[in-house]
């Protein structure tokens, strides 16, 4: 997955009261990493989570991700924003990952006027991962059929291994219309009827909305 789109996930939970304050400084801190060529994002989480905002940074390939981390490693701009940010903090940084798409087509800017998602995160059991891949791809043929952008990632640094499979709409009544064809489609009731539950196990879902993108 030399050229796939790589991610950068960092989840942030407001303090009481600073939910506005940290989503500014979140847009600060997009501009500069705009500049520094990364592709940015933010989305608020919704049912399955608890108000958590993943801001996220998205790169074309591995070799646009290192150059812009050799920019923020000797940026100014960056200096001057903690040292701002750091005296009247805004939220707590709850987690982070890296992750790489493994679609080798998909491009950072490709997010673009995607408004809602759900994402499914899969653990494979030892020695699954072929097959989860498998119903990665037989799932994936029939979401983008009834409608979904379809993606998904394998975990990198923060990772342990898992698949991410995401699913993103243009709006929530989109989304709404896939899940009602989804429930009675026939090819995804025999492809769940059919799948080996000691491939993996569903760590966590949720869905969300975009804040900024």
């Amino acid at each position: 997955y030399a050229v796939a789109e790589v991610i950068e996930v960092y989840t942030w939970k407001a303090f009481p009261g600073k939910g506005t304050l940290m989503l500014t400084n979140m847009a600060e801190a997009a501009a500069i990493h705009t500049e520094e060529g990364a592709s940015v994002y933010m989305y608020a989480h919704n049912v399955g989570s608890t108000q958590l905002v993943d801001y996220v940074l998205r790169w074309d390939n591995r070799e646009a991700w290192g150059a812009t981390k050799d920019k923020s490693r000797v940026s100014e701009k960056w200096v001057e924003f903690w040292a701002k940010t750091s005296g009247d903090p805004s939220g707590e940084l709850v987690s982070s990952l890296s992750g790489q798409n493994l679609d080798a087509n998909v491009k950072a800017e490709d997010f673009r006027g995607l408004n809602t998602y759900g994402v499914w995160v899969w653990d494979p059991a030892p020695g699954k991962n072929a097959e989860v891949l498998q119903s990665f791809a037989a799932a994936t043929n029939i979401h983008q059929s009834l409608g979904a952008r379809v993606d998904s990632y394998a975990e990198g640094f923060g990772g342990t291994g898992n698949y991410h499979y995401l699913l993103s709409f243009k709006s929530w009544s989109d989304m709404a219309a896939f899940q009602d064809k989804l429930g009675s489609d026939p090819r995804w009731l025999e492809l769940m009827s059919s799948g080996d539950p000691n491939n993996s196990t569903l760590v966590q879902s949720f869905s969300g909305q975009t804040i900024s993108n």
